[in-house]
């Protein structure tokens, strides 16, 4: 009989930042799209504390685990 595989938790480096605005950003995964806003718990990143966009693109997402910014 197949055996489902339980889904490994992700970790911050498993995101990229797609867009930064208004407060919220959208992250990419290699499976799925996520938008993050303050107070928000994602996993790998914990509970998003700041988002912050850059005046010319892109942006950082702060979390209780760790911090993502583009470059």
């Amino acid at each position: 009989m197949p055996v489902a595989s339980k889904p490994q938790a992700l970790k911050a480096d498993a995101y990229s930042i797609v867009s930064v605005f208004d407060g919220e950003a959208f992250l990419a995964t290699p499976n799925d799209l996520v938008r993050a806003t303050v107070g928000a718990v994602v996993p790998g990143l914990g509970t998003i504390t700041y988002v912050e966009a850059f005046p010319n693109g892109g942006g950082t997402v702060a979390g209780t685990e760790a911090v993502l910014r583009t470059r």
